[in-house]
């Protein structure tokens, strides 16, 4: 379901006729007044791209954490090297650091990921195959992960914490909840690329980050980084419940009615 008839339909609510009993104008008519709302929440739903390895375990739920690298925005950026951690961390900033960090609590986020048609049904996009559903060799093409439409996304983040840190200030708990860990081979695993041994859940994530940002920001940078905690949903985004914010916003709408 599209968020501006989710709105639509909980502002309508428990009325005497149901929503799949009003007229198209009806519905429209509801839709319309809901629109702003409706344009608020789409700006929170948002891409985000995860590796093979990563959407395993966070379908595992293993995975609570994500780090992203954080760009200077701007011609005066707080992230661009001018200023001390100290200055950058302190709290009369947080309103500057927000508007460099395009993630937010209240945030959804649809997972991208790597996959490929069916071979057999290959207009069918209920059947697609994920590359991390498969073994590592399994034979391709496959279709880079920015390439899957929002409407064949099957995970949904709901972002419930945001911090700004050195990549290198990683604790040993965040990394666990990044989804890494300290552990040797497994006999017949699928992915053997994943079974490495480290001396703990740090240096694993530490090898997860080179495996991904040597080129552009590796880990003796000791980059600016946006760590984000988030519930995991197994499902589209358009299945989740609007947010808290927007069910306020209709409230606020509708109590005109009331009165």
């Amino acid at each position: 379901m599209k968020i501006h008839e989710a709105i639509a339909r909980y502002a309508h609510g428990n009325r005497d006729v149901a929503w799949e009993q009003l007229s198209e104008a009806a519905r429209q008519d509801w839709m319309e007044r809901v629109r702003p709302i409706a344009e608020a929440e789409k700006k929170r739903m948002k891409p985000i791209i995860f590796s093979g390895a990563m959407v395993r375990a966070l379908l595992e739920g293993r995975k609570t954490m994500t780090r992203r690298l954080i760009k200077p925005r701007g011609r005066c950026s707080l992230f661009d090297g001018s200023w001390t951690d100290s200055y950058v961390l302190d709290e009369g900033n947080a309103e500057w650091r927000a508007r460099e960090i395009p993630y937010a609590v209240g945030d959804r986020l649809y997972v991208r990921e790597s996959y490929r048609p069916n071979d057999l049904f290959p207009d069918d996009w209920d059947k697609i195959i994920y590359r991390a559903d498969v073994p590592a060799d399994a034979i391709g093409p496959w279709k880079p992960a920015i390439h899957i439409p929002k409407s064949r996304t099957r995970i949904t983040l709901t972002v419930e914490a945001v911090k700004v840190e050195r990549l290198q200030d990683i604790s040993e708990e965040d990394a666990k909840a990044e989804g890494c860990n300290s552990f040797g081979p497994v006999p017949g695993d699928p992915y053997p690329e994943e079974s490495m041994t480290f001396g703990s859940a740090v240096e694993a994530f530490e090898n997860l980050w080179q495996s991904i940002n040597a080129k552009r920001a590796p880990w003796d940078s000791n980059p600016w980084v946006v760590a984000i905690t988030f519930k995991v949903h197994k499902c589209n985004i358009d299945r989740i419940p609007i947010s808290n914010e927007a069910e306020r916003r209709v409230k606020e709408l509708l109590e005109p009615e009331a009165a």
